[in-house]
């Protein structure tokens, strides 16, 4: 039914004419469970920055709840193994890194999870903003020509940085 509650017991009859009734108890196991909620404070972070999550709980907060994060790609957004929303509190804060390995990659989206004992497992989405554009330089072996000195009057290079195979 969507509502997080306690099992709870049924009682069951069955009577027909000429017959002696019947009843059993019966019990409903409930298999809602309470959620958690994952949020950032923005949905972007450029490589080498820092971003505030947040874990939220819904449900009962008499104890502490020890949430499990996780990357699915630790290379590109760390996170703390855990955080613990306290007794008595919400939700937990926690620092997303999103890790700048010095290639250019473009925009990649990662996907964090948070799992804890009891609860709904949640994921979301942080995209990370590629800050290392790759460059071109061009150089030439002759910065004055004359223009009687034809199309082999200088030699240009042109290098990208960083190298790569794409």
């Amino acid at each position: 039914n969507g509502i997080v509650d306690s099992d709870q017991v049924v009682t069951l009859g069955a009577n027909a004419t000429n017959y002696t009734g019947s009843t059993a108890a019966l019990t409903v196991r409930n298999i809602d469970l309470p959620t958690l909620a994952l949020n950032f404070a923005t949905g972007t972070v450029a490589k080498g920055q820092s971003v505030l999550g947040s874990v939220q709980r819904s449900g009962p907060t008499n104890s502490d709840l020890i949430v499990l994060l996780s990357s699915a790609s630790p290379a590109h957004v760390a996170v703390p193994a855990s955080v613990t929303i306290l007794s008595n509190q919400a939700s937990a804060t926690f620092t997303a890194v999103a890790v700048d390995n010095g290639l250019f990659e473009g925009t990649r989206t990662n996907v964090v999870s948070a799992l804890a004992a009891g609860y709904a497992g949640v994921s979301t989405g942080l995209a990370v903003l590629d800050a290392s554009l790759p460059s071109v330089v061009l150089r030439l072996a002759s910065t004055n020509i004359s223009e009687g000195d034809g199309p082999m009057a200088t030699v240009a290079t042109v290098t990208r940085s960083p190298a790569a195979a794409y």
